[in-house]
């Protein structure tokens, strides 16, 4: 992720267009791997990963910084492109919200896109 990171600054740079970086992390993880455990944990940032990188551009990159929290690059995109962005990843995260089962987590009922 850092390198591609660094190669999208330099883009940025060298063509003067714009490029976003957002940060977000899964509420209550911790929580969640208490109750729940590692291996349910680990299918959860597999599973947040899996979406996210599923709403971005084949142009753009997700990855995780540590822990819960992850980053979201988006090429070309302006800080109103960015605030969108977030906006979706956040409504994402709310249909994710409340529903957990052991070993897997899931939308919502009738709310998956």
């Amino acid at each position: 992720m850092e390198e591609a990171i660094d190669q999208e600054v330099s883009l940025a740079e060298r063509y003067g267009r714009p490029c976003a970086l957002v940060m977000f992390d899964i509420e209550h993880f911790k929580r969640f791997n208490d109750r729940w455990g590692h291996d349910a944990g680990d299918e959860v940032l597999i599973r947040v990963a899996q979406t996210v990188s599923a709403r971005l551009r084949r142009t753009d990159h997700v990855g995780r910084w540590s822990g819960e929290e992850f980053m979201a690059l988006a090429a070309s995109t302006a800080i109103q492109g960015a605030v969108r962005l977030a906006e979706r990843l956040h409504c994402d995260g709310q249909l994710w919200r409340g529903r957990a089962q052991k070993g897997r987590a899931a939308p919502r009922s009738g709310q998956a896109r």
